[in-house]
């Protein structure tokens, strides 16, 4: 009988033991699985921020590229609107050299008739 109990204590220490081992075991795992879903939490949170940074980013590209397309129009606008100028500025010039070259003419002849 003392060595059945002697048994007996050997095998729920072994057991305990065992049971102990394991529990440690759990434990660690479950504290890793905590730390990796804190961490996939914390990885999911710097992704959100990301892509809010990236949306940002798009918007203001788009916001800028219609602005440069508005400033091309305007651009393109004024060169035309320049070469409009420039052209009446040379009908007006040639028009301008036109009536001198009359008016000396008939200053000429005016003084060729003058006796």
């Amino acid at each position: 009988e003392a060595k059945f109990r002697a048994v007996r204590a050997e095998l729920s220490r072994a057991q305990l033991d065992e049971e102990s081992t394991w529990r440690a075991k759990y434990q660690e795992e479950r504290r890793q699985g905590d730390l990796l879903r804190a961490n996939f939490k914390q990885l999911e949170a710097t992704l959100d921020i990301e892509q809010s940074q990236l949306d940002l980013m798009a918007r203001s590209q788009m916001e800028l590229m219609t602005k440069m397309q508005r400033d091309q129009s305007e651009l393109e606008a004024l060169k035309q609107s320049q070469a409009e100028l420039t052209e009446q500025l040379s009908v007006h010039q040639r028009q301008m050299r036109d009536a001198q070259a009359q008016a000396h003419a008939a200053v000429l002849a005016q003084g060729s008739q003058t006796p």
